[in-house]
This record gives C-alpha cells, structure tokens and sequence, in this order.
C-alpha cells in the first residue's frame, strides 16, 4: 500500500507455492499454481492417518497410508495465494489397518470443502489456515471399513515462488 502512494507499482503476487500441509488427518508436501488471480490448483502427496480411526481400547485399530489429493482454491478478492479462500477438494490412495495386529490393505478416498485465510509475509513465506467439512470413507477386504462425514482443519506453511 505504501509502494502505491509513494508512485510505485505494487510487488506482483508470486504464481507458484511449495507448500508443507500440515492438515487434521494428513502431513503431505505440494505444489500450487496461480491459473488467475482468482483461482488456484494445487496437488499434494501425504502421509494420511485419520484420528477418527485410531483407538485404543478392547480393539486397538490404527489406519495409516499414503494419499493424492487434488484441490482447487477460489480467492473472491482476486490476490491469490493471499488473503480469503474457498477450496474444494478430493483425495485418494491406500491405506494399511491394523486391527488386534491383524493387518489388511485397502483403499481410501474423501472428498471435501473448507473457507480459510492465507497470508503471505515478505511476499514468500505463504501460511494458510481453514476450517472445513469432508468425507471419509475406506474399503478393506474383511471389513469393516468406514464412511462418513467429520470435520476437519487445514494447515500449510509454504515458500512462494
């Protein structure tokens, strides 16, 4: 803002992110792209091991796995990547349950939607923090599985490019 009253042109907005996301359910490493001032898509790879799956009791249950997950962010003030998003997501991969130490395979997807606010300090260092809803559900070959809806916090801290 001082750069505009001074005369000088506001510092461009970087279009690219190497992101660290550092979610609920998730610790992944991404990348995400500027398409428009408007709207941006990232892809993560992570580490996915839901607390909602994981307990300790009669049955001691852990789930844990690797995921894709692919999520578009929509900045209604078109200053992306800062400031108030929107994003929509889906995520998929396979996943490991472990159940009394009986072991099987399986696969897992969520799909889902969060609002939150991005800054982005000295211009590259891009922090972001949402509050959502999503979806889970997995699949796994003696059951039981599950499905359903949970809440859920996103996180990332990242490096502008």
């Amino acid at each position: 803002m001082t750069a505009l009253l001074a005369g000088e042109d506001e510092p461009q907005l970087p279009k690219n992110v190497i992101v660290a996301d550092v979610g609920l359910h998730v610790v992944g490493l991404g990348y995400q792209r500027n398409l428009t001032p408007q709207l941006a898509v990232q892809l993560t790879a992570s580490l996915y091991v839901p607390w909602t799956q994981s307990a300790v009791g009669v049955e001691s249950t852990q789930v844990a796995g690797l995921i894709g997950r692919l999520r578009l962010f929509v900045y209604p003030q078109a200053q992306a990547p800062r400031g108030f998003w929107l994003s929509p997501f889906v995520q998929a991969g396979a996943a490991n349950e472990t159940r009394d130490g009986a072991v099987q395979r399986g696969v897992v997807w969520a799909a889902g939607a969060s609002a939150g606010w991005a800054w982005l300090p000295w211009n590259r260092l891009h922090l972001a923090l949402g509050f959502g809803v999503q979806y889970h559900w997995a699949k796994f070959p003696a059951g039981p599985g599950f499905g359903r809806f949970w809440p859920q916090i996103d996180g990332s801290v990242g490096f502008a490019l």
